[in-house]
């Protein structure tokens, strides 16, 4: 088949949002870096001190996997990240989790900078396409920058599975309206 048939034959173009549309890592790294320097102006002691970045990273992605196939919603990962974060350091404190929790997330939706060819390429893909975001995330396009690009939008945390599982695909061709 010539790339031109083949070509023809694509109707639906879905995206992923962290790494695709934007860098989930910097990102990441500088709401993580707002938390963690709040953290430390609250609790003043040797272990907040030693703390990183890459601790916190390292705790998240600890706790992300002893959740894998029972919470798909990332919200509630790095809610729990961040009880673990402070039982880490030997100070317990549930408020303090949900606060630092709200400012991560705060940080982590206002600071995303799209790449900056994705605007101009989506504008010129939408003419002849319907265009999806399905993601592991939660990079809500509202929240991110992208508000009115996506015909549909799916989340692992919502569809209650995480790529690569087929029904996630399955559930975007049905949102798209194709097989």
């Amino acid at each position: 088949m010539t790339s031109e048939r083949l070509l023809n034959r694509i109707k639906v173009i879905s995206f992923d949002g962290d790494g695709t549309l934007w860098d989930f890592v910097k990102v990441m790294h500088h709401a993580l870096g707002y938390t963690l320097t709040e953290l430390q102006a609250r609790i003043r002691c040797q272990a907040t001190d030693d703390l990183t970045i890459d601790k916190m990273i390292e705790i998240r992605n600890s706790v992300s996997e002893e959740l894998k196939g029972k919470v798909t919603n990332l919200e509630e990962i790095r809610l729990q990240a961040f009880k673990r974060t402070l039982q880490y350091i030997g100070c317990p404190d549930q408020r303090l989790v949900e606060e630092l929790n709200s400012m991560y997330l705060k940080h982590r939706f206002e600071d995303i900078r799209i790449y900056p060819d994705v605007l101009p390429t989506l504008d010129f893909l939408k003419q002849g396409f319907v265009l999806g975001l399905l993601s592991n995330g939660n990079g809500y396009p509202e929240r991110c920058g992208l508000p009115d690009c996506f015909s549909f939008v799916i989340f692992s945390q919502d569809a209650g599975v995480e790529k690569p599982d087929r029904r996630i695909f399955l559930k975007a061709c049905q949102e798209a309206g194709c097989k």
